[in-house]
């Protein structure tokens, strides 16, 4: 049920093509927070729907965890 929201961020980091795992990292970081809260609102309002799980549900707050304000 995250295949959205997995492909979605795929196609996001491969764009640029990382060639050391440091890279990888930092395009997989940098897109992570560039997902709008829109968007992870509305996976979170479907997917659940779609598939009531709690993995559906520890990948949604991982991600919103990104979005959380850094003290």
């Amino acid at each position: 049920c995250d295949y959205f929201l997995r492909g979605y961020l795929k196609s996001r980091v491969y764009i640029e093509k990382p060639q050391t795992l440091e890279a990888l990292a930092e395009a997989i970081t940098r897109e992570i927070r560039e997902i709008s809260l829109a968007m992870l609102d509305g996976v979170w309002t479907i997917y659940p729907l779609v598939c009531n799980n709690a993995w559906t549900r520890m990948a949604a707050t991982w991600m919103m965890s990104f979005f959380a304000p850094k003290l």
